[in-house]
């Protein structure tokens, strides 16, 4: 019995997993649309991505600690 509510859990946080990557390439999807009929290059933004996580790993952290750090702040405040 312990299995089946183990493996059950372990479903249903894939599928959890698998909505977000899904929402996240949705998301990237629709950029590339909107870039593309404004008139900038399309693939900017996954290009960009990729540099990002290849070349300038802590270029990404330290950018990116203080949108997580304000998104954070954010959070603890609407739920108080």
């Amino acid at each position: 019995m312990n299995s089946l509510t183990s493996n059950l859990r372990l479903i249903k946080a894939f599928k959890i997993v698998c909505r977000q990557i899904g929402m996240i390439l949705i998301a990237l999807f629709l950029a590339t649309i909107f870039l593309g009929l404004t008139g900038y290059p399309p693939f900017a933004i996954l290009k960009g991505l990729s540099h990002s996580l290849t070349f300038d790993i802590a270029g990404t952290i330290r950018w990116s600690a203080p949108l997580i750090l304000a998104g954070l702040a954010i959070c603890v405040t609407f739920k108080s």
